[in-house]
Parts: structure tokens; sequence; C-alpha cells
């Protein structure tokens, strides 16, 4: 059997480290959004503060952000890295988004709700359209952060 020429295994090697990030990205997903949906099962059924509610969706997904930035330096190829921070990004979205709309839920549960509970849902609406911004923004500091360190541990620039 011949050897394969040095750039056709180094386009393998990049394939196999996208599909290893793809993969680490799906699971980073899949187990935050459970996290996630449980954490909001938890707050419907009342042992969350309804002041805590949003704080208890974000953690999960803060987690599952920085994961995925943290992963995002040894990610094989641009599509791998590409896949980890879009994950991360979403999974943070989808937090808040949840976070909020969990809130309101519990606060209209509440017995005898103020009018203020059923609100015309202009904050579920900023959190649909921004609330990737958490995301990113935490994404990009940890990502940083992370980076910041390994180069430093290599000693300097």
């Amino acid at each position: 059997m011949t050897p394969l020429p040095e750039d056709t295994r180094m386009c393998a090697s990049s394939v196999d480290g996208n599909r290893r990030s793809a993969g680490i990205a799906m699971m980073c997903a899949l187990v935050t959004t459970m996290l996630i949906i449980a954490t909001r099962e938890v707050s419907l059924a009342g042992p969350i503060g309804r002041a805590f509610v949003g704080w208890a969706h974000v953690l999960p997904g803060s987690m599952g952000c920085a994961y995925c930035a943290l992963r995002t330096l040894s990610a094989g190829g641009w599509w791998g890295r590409l896949t980890l921070a879009v994950t991360g990004v979403s999974i943070m979205w989808f937090a808040v988004f949840l976070g909020v709309a969990t809130y309101f839920d519990v606060w209209q549960g509440m017995p005898d709700p103020p009018p203020e509970a059923y609100a015309d849902g202009a904050q579920l609406t900023a959190s649909v359209l921004i609330g990737w911004v958490p995301g990113a923004l935490l994404y990009g500091f940890v990502l940083a952060a992370a980076w910041g360190l390994k180069q430093a541990r290599r000693g300097g620039a």
C-alpha cells in the first residue's frame, strides 16, 4: 500500500478535527439544553423564587457557552471552530430567551398576579432579537482569556 501524500494527510486530519469539534458542540448543546429545560420545569414547579428564575437559566447557558469557547482552542479546522462558536452563542441565546419566558410564566402563575405580569411582551421580543449579545460577549471574553493564558504559558506572543 502506498502512503498518502503529506497534503492529503493534513486534509484528512482537518476533517477528523472538524468532525470531533462538531460532535463536541452537539453533545454540549444537548446536555446544556436538557439542563435549561429542567431548570424551567423546576422553576414552574415553584422552588426557585421569581427573582432568581432568569439567573437560574443563565447559569447552565453560561457554562455551556464557556465550555464551547474553551474547546475552540483545541478545535481542528476553521469549520470546527465556527461550529463551536455558533453553538456556544446559541446555547446562551436559548438560556436568555427561556429564562425571560419562564420568568413571566412564573409571575403569571402566582395567585392574583398584578396586571404588569401580562405585559405586551417587549422583554420577550427583545430577548429573541438581542439575546445573542450576552452569548457573544461571554464567548469572546472566555476565548480571549483562555488564549491569553495559553500564550502566557508558552512564554509570550
